[in-house]
């Protein structure tokens, strides 16, 4: 607030305005310094940070913790905030409901899933699987919110991974793919799991059913 090459206030006369110490003005200001220890995870952060940009602080905790760190997010914040580190995400731009062309009925509603494979969500041509004879389900109004865990997969892979990279040929583009899925399955934590990875859970559902 207090403008310190004003030549025509003086700086007392600043601090008597603000109705602040004059003292505490003259005062020169200490430059905040990490310690050792935060500089050491600061440095880790931006590692992942490098290779995983939309990893923002909840995520980014449950990474670290997973490889061993003891830090909580209120720290993992500050440092991300020191550092002018920010999560890429999508904002929200859902399919209207005249886009879509047509329509199925809603075949879950009061079903209970209870056990892995007795419900796929997919992103492909409806007819191919009516031929083949599968139960096609889809809300009404055809809206991307109506098929919320496919569309929300499809986000993460364009934007953690085709948006991200250059891709030179269709090659490197099913490799990148490839490499992006084992890690979304065996490393990156999930916020609607509670931080674990979907390979935890499967496996934990798989076991919990054979016991």
């Amino acid at each position: 607030m207090i403008e310190r090459d004003n030549v025509e206030i003086t700086i007392k006369r600043q601090a008597d305005l603000l109705s602040i110490n004059r003292t505490s003005v003259y005062r020169p200001e200490k430059e905040r310094t990490e310690n050792e220890a935060n500089v050491k995870m600061m440095h880790r952060i931006d590692e992942i940070y490098t290779k995983q940009p939309y990893f923002g602080y909840r995520r980014m905790t449950w990474f670290l913790q997973e490889q061993g760190f003891e830090i909580n997010r209120k720290r993992v914040r500050r440092l991300m905030r020191r550092m002018g580190l920010e999560a890429i995400y999508p904002k929200p731009n859902l399919s209207k409901r005249l886009h879509a062309t047509y329509t199925r009925p809603y075949l879950l509603r009061g079903l209970p899933i209870d056990r892995p494979n007795q419900v796929w969500g997919i992103d492909i041509t409806y007819e191919l699987l009516e031929k083949a004879g599968v139960k096609v389900s889809m809300e009404g109004k055809g809206r991307a919110t109506d098929n919320s865990r496919t569309e929300r997969y499809f986000r993460s892979l364009k934007y953690e991974c085709i948006y991200l990279n250059e891709f030179e040929d269709p090659r490197a583009l099913r490799k990148g793919i490839a490499h992006y899925v084992q890690f979304y399955n065996t490393e990156r934590p999930h916020a609607s799991l509670r931080g674990a990875k979907p390979d935890q859970f499967y496996a934990h559902s798989t076991d919990k059913i054979a016991s």
